[in-house]
């Protein structure tokens, strides 16, 4: 028998990782995250989220919040969203091979309150004034009933008051 030592050299593989659950979503934020189980024998560089309203994002083509460098769990906060919106996240790790990225999770933000500017009373007489206001934003769906609550005191109570309702004019 004759034996002889051989020695070589193994390359580097791509990191794996896994995507977090998308969990505390509002209508202008989510927080999600990932787990890098195996670095691939390269160390990690930068590691975060990527998201968009397509499907696969990635670090070139999507928003992006950078959570650190290594191996483990991290977590990172998506802002800029827009309300009753739907958008695909997932978690990427970049190492010297290149960057890997998590499975591809579908969330969707909360509808939030609309906004009003300021109301304007024009044309006032003793029994009738013209009232108007703008939409700013709708919170992400388009409201069903618009309108204006009046009272004879200062201060309008939304249960004992007059409402006024009114259909949307102008771009929406």
């Amino acid at each position: 028998n004759i034996s002889k030592e051989i020695s070589f050299v193994t390359s580097a593989t791509m990191a794996e990782i896994i995507t977090l659950e998308v969990k505390a979503i509002t209508a202008g934020s989510a927080v999600s995250g990932g787990n890098i189980t195996d670095d691939g024998g390269s160390a990690v560089q930068s590691r975060g989220l990527v998201w968009s309203t397509s499907e696969y994002p990635t670090i070139f083509d999507a928003a992006k919040v950078e959570c650190g460098s290594g191996e483990g769990t991290f977590s990172g906060t998506i802002t800029g969203l827009k309300p009753n919106t739907s958008y695909y996240v997932r978690a990427y790790a970049t190492t010297s091979v290149g960057t890997a990225y998590g499975d591809d999770i579908r969330f969707t933000t909360l509808v939030d309150m609309p906004t009003v500017g300021d109301v304007v009373v024009s044309s006032k007489k003793s029994t009738s004034a013209k009232i108007s206001a703008s939409l700013l934003s709708d919170g992400g769906e388009t409201p069903n009933q618009v309108g204006f609550y009046y009272s004879t005191s200062d201060k309008v109570n939304p249960d004992s008051s007059q409402k006024i309702i009114s259909s949307l004019s102008g771009k929406r």
